[in-house]
């Protein structure tokens, strides 16, 4: 019966109430219908990316991501003494990556690479960057006060540019070459690798053994008898400099660990390293770099006395001490020697190493050699030029030579002189006049413009900009590609030793490019100091 035909309420309320019914029996089995659908709909599509799970899952190939090193601003918290280490943690993982590209490029996020023959372990020590008392931006340098590069209170400390992020940042400071430059400090230190003795010692001399391809490099020669613990030292110092050390896991950490191991097993019971202060400095300097970087408890003791063998030797004066001379302390002042061994006190500094007051004497040495050498020192500007001496005799004040103003002025940044101070700005000036168009072209001085691209780093400026874009140029170009000759650079010239050959001429060119990671620079001040008094 049809709504509109109804005739009393009887009916209309009995068809009102079918019609309701039947609306909801209709609801309902629509509402069927869609969960069905959406069922089926889950269920098929569930089924698809389970299939296409398993035909990802049977078609890629496993790998591991390289490890990426980590720094840590407070190094030095014990763990509690109770930490376990599951089963997982004590499993090594090896990582083979070494050989699969032959010529590496540096990524543009730094990854540290593993090599085949590094095992990951667990190190309980994390990788300290340096202290961080140890960061001065004024002059220092007396008992108990650490004297060290790098400004205000920055936690990086001293070795913070070494870190994968710390060169990440400081790529930019060697310019339009920054990216090439990283990758020839890659091909030099793979060069180094190839050609490290069987004990762990690089050879001067005997090197070129370890070549395994053509052309082969040819004989070094090694002067004194003694140039391995310094050619040695100067190795280690490249690969730590650039922030491979003997601990974290890297491709070169077995490298480093085997020419620690070497230097450690030749030093002397009363801690030398071979007899001259030149040689026994550099792998001082090396040892103490290495324990800065990592806390490695086996480095302490051979670190500090090593170091008291430095201060042992320190020429001594009424106050305190000055510079170093060959051997025994005498009066003679050798500017050079010296240099090295101002470098391996704040090295040991930096790993909280007792040094006493051997920096407060070099600091003497620096101001009495550079007045004895400049009678005008006290009317010179900012604007002028000084000179420094290749030795000062600290008993009659007599000078010999005067054109390591390039020692001179990385020994004043050291040493707490920052950019405006006349000694400082003089010297650079000087060096730069005297030496930059000469090692410009390669070969060249390249123990001069080390030490030169040091003190124009630190200093920073116009000093930078002109020597960053004169030596990197001229060292990339000059990089063989060739044989085994391929990373390395011919030998140097224009210093004594330079004849020793490749080996040296390599170390110190990857010295050269690696001074913006090597060490965080000073801030620069535009306070004008003098030292009149």
């Amino acid at each position: 019966m049809a709504l509109i035909d109804s005739n009393n309420k009887e009916d209309l309320k009995t068809e009102f109430v079918d019609i309701i019914q039947y609306m909801e029996d209709e609801d309902k089995e629509q509402r069927k219908k869609k969960v069905f659908a959406w069922t089926i709909s889950i269920i098929s599509h569930a089924a698809v990316c389970l299939i296409m799970m398993l035909i990802i899952t049977a078609t890629q190939t496993d790998f591991d991501e390289p490890t990426v090193k980590i720094t840590y601003l407070q190094p030095n918290i014990p763990l509690p003494e109770n930490k376990t280490i599951s089963k997982l943690e004590k499993l090594p993982i090896e990582i083979n990556t070494e050989d699969v590209v032959k010529d590496p490029v540096v990524s543009d996020l730094m990854i540290e690479e593993i090599s085949s023959d590094e095992t990951l372990v667990d190190d309980p020590n994390p990788t300290p960057e340096g202290r961080q008392d140890a960061i001065a931006s004024s002059e220092n340098g007396g008992p108990g006060q650490f004297m060290m590069i790098g400004a205000g209170t920055n936690s990086a400390g001293i070795f913070g540019n070494r870190t994968p992020s710390g060169k990440k940042r400081n790529i930019g400071r060697l310019g339009a070459n920054g990216k090439a430059a990283t990758e020839s400090l890659d091909r030099g230190l793979r060069w180094l690798k190839k050609h490290q003795s069987q004990n762990g010692q690089w050879d001067t001399d005997q090197y070129f053994v370890n070549c395994q391809d053509k052309p082969k490099c040819e004989p070094g020669k090694d002067q004194a008898g003694e140039a391995d613990y310094a050619i040695t030292g100067y190795a280690i110092l490249c690969f730590l400099g650039n922030g491979y050390d003997h601990r974290l896991p890297s491709k070169f950490k077995q490298t480093v660990k085997n020419g620690i191991d070497w230097l450690i097993a030749s030093q002397k019971p009363d801690g030398l390293f071979g007899q001259r202060n030149y040689e026994h400095a550099i792998a001082t300097m090396a040892i103490c770099e290495a324990y800065a970087m990592t806390n490695d408890p086996a480095l302490r003791i051979p670190a500090q006395n090593a170091i008291n063998v430095i201060l042992s030797r320190q020429i001594k004066s009424k106050d305190y001490g000055y510079g170093w001379d060959y051997i025994t302390p005498t009066e003679r002042n050798d500017a050079s020697i010296t240099g090295w061994n101002v470098m391996a006190l704040k090295s040991a500094s930096a790993g909280g190493i007792n040094i006493q007051n051997g920096l407060t004497g070099s600091k003497q040495w620096l101001e009495q050699s550079w007045k004895a050498s400049n009678g005008n020192w006290k009317s010179l500007t900012p604007y002028d030029k000084s000179i420094f001496p290749y030795v000062w005799n600290s008993d009659t004040g007599v000078i010999e030579k005067d054109h390591l103003s390039f020692v001179g002025a990385a020994c004043a940044v050291f040493l707490g002189h920052t950019s405006g101070d006349i000694m400082l700005e003089t010297m650079l000036n000087d060096m730069d006049t005297r030496w930059l168009a000469k090692c410009s072209i390669y070969p060249h001085n390249l123990y001069a413009s080390y030490y030169a691209m040091m003190a124009a780093f630190q200093s920073g400026g116009t000093h930078w900009e002109k020597w960053m874009n004169g030596i990197v140029p001229a060292l990339l170009k000059a990089q063989r590609t060739d044989g085994c000759f391929d990373g390395s650079w011919d030998q140097a010239i224009d210093f004594h030793g330079a004849d020793t050959g490749r080996m040296l001429s390599t170390t110190y060119a990857l010295l050269n490019m690696s001074v913006v990671f090597r060490y965080a620079p000073i801030a620069e001040t535009k306070n004008i100091k003098t030292l009149q008094k």
